[in-house]
C-alpha cells in the first residue's frame, strides 16, 4: 500500500511508523518548526511542507505519487476534497477526541476541562465535514479526578499506534467503511495562552481544578 502522511509532533511519530510497516511510505508532509522534519529527512523518506496542503500545484504532485491511501496525525490543516480524491482509498485521521461529543480542535484538553469521567480517541474516515467520517477504530480511558493532559497525552500516544494498524488492516482488506457516527455532533475551538486565564468569579473549585489539570506541562 502506497501511503503519504500528514504528521506532526509524537502522534505524527508513532503513526509513520505503523504506516512504514503496512505499506511503503512515498512522502511525509508535516508543518514548519515542526521536528518531525528532521527525523524523517534521516530516514531517507522525503519531506513538504506546503504553505496550504490544498494549494494546486502541490494537490498535483501527491496526484503524481498515486497514492492509495493518506493517513493524517497530529496536522493541523485540513486538507479538501480534490487532495483527499488523489487516493484511490481516500484518507484517515487520528483525532484526540470522543465523537460526535468532542469534534474541533484542543479536544484532549477540552475533555479534561469539562470533567469528563470517560476520555477517547478514534480513527476517523475524512469526508466533507470537520470529524464527521465513520469511525474506523477507538479507544476509551476512565479518567482519574486529579489525572493530567500529560496523562492522557502519554495514553493517546501509546494506544493510536495500535488503533491506526487495527484500521490499515481494515482499509487493505476492503472493510475499511467504518461506523457511521451516531448522535449530535459537538464542535470545540482551539484554545490559545489567554484562554488559560482562571475566571475566579465565575468558576467553581472543581471547575478551576479541571481547568489547570487540562491545561498543564506540555500545553499549558
Amino acid at each position: 500500500m502506497k501511503i503519504v502522511v500528514f504528521a506532526k509532533g509524537e502522534r505524527g511519530l508513532g503513526a509513520l511508523a505503523v504506516c512504514r510497516r503496512a505499506g511503503t511510505v512515498h512522502l511525509v508532509v508535516t508543518e514548519p518548526g515542526d521536528p518531525i522534519a528532521r527525523v524523517v529527512s534521516a530516514g531517507r523518506t522525503p519531506v513538504d511542507i506546503p504553505a496550504s496542503p490544498n494549494e494546486m500545484e502541490f494537490v498535483a504532485r501527491i496526484a503524481m505519487l498515486k497514492p492509495d491511501l493518506l493517513v493524517l496525525a497530529g496536522y493541523t490543516k485540513i486538507i479538501g476534497k480534490a487532495l483527499r480524491k488523489t487516493a484511490r482509498l481516500g484518507a484517515v485521521n487520528l483525532h484526540g477526541g470522543r465523537v460526535p461529543a468532542y469534534r474541533g480542535a484542543s479536544v484532549l484538553n477540552w475533555q479534561i476541562i469539562r470533567g469528563a469521567p470517560v476520555v477517547g480517541i478514534s480513527v476517523l474516515r475524512v469526508d466533507d465535514g470537520s470529524d464527521t467520517g465513520p469511525v474506523l477504530a477507538k479507544a476509551d480511558r476512565r479518567l482519574g479526578p486529579d489525572e493530567t493532559f500529560a496523562d492522557v497525552q502519554t495514553w493517546a500516544n501509546a494506544e493510536f499506534p495500535h488503533l491506526l494498524e487495527k484500521s490499515l488492516r481494515a482499509v487493505a482488506a476492503g472493510k475499511g467503511a467504518g461506523r457511521p457516527q451516531k448522535g449530535r455532533g459537538v464542535y470545540w475551538a482551539k484554545r490559545y495562552p489567554e484562554d488559560g486565564r482562571i475566571r475566579w468569579s465565575e468558576s467553581t473549585g472543581r471547575e478551576v481544578h479541571d481547568l489547570v489539570r487540562g491545561l498543564s506541562a506540555p500545553a499549558p
